[in-house]
């Protein structure tokens, strides 16, 4: 059975982070039962409705949303 997929999400988007540290960590301890995966939102910009709509997103929206895609599959 394969482990199940998580995908975290930092509150930081600081490379010394002390919430990507604890993801990181939180990954190594769950290795055994789940594989982590931490998304990084430096290239995602805020969201829009506005612009939310079906013309061609950027590439960090598409990767986002792809990502977010395959942990809800």
């Amino acid at each position: 059975m394969p482990l199940p997929v998580l995908l975290a999400i930092s509150g930081s988007l600081r490379r010394g982070s002390y919430n990507t540290a604890i993801l990181t960590t939180l990954g190594e301890a769950v290795a055994d039962k789940a594989a982590l995966t931490i998304f990084a939102l430096n290239d995602v910009p805020l969201y829009d409705q506005d612009a939310d709509t079906d013309t061609p997103l950027p590439p960090s929206q598409r990767c986002a949303r792809r990502s977010a895609r395959r942990m809800a599959s």
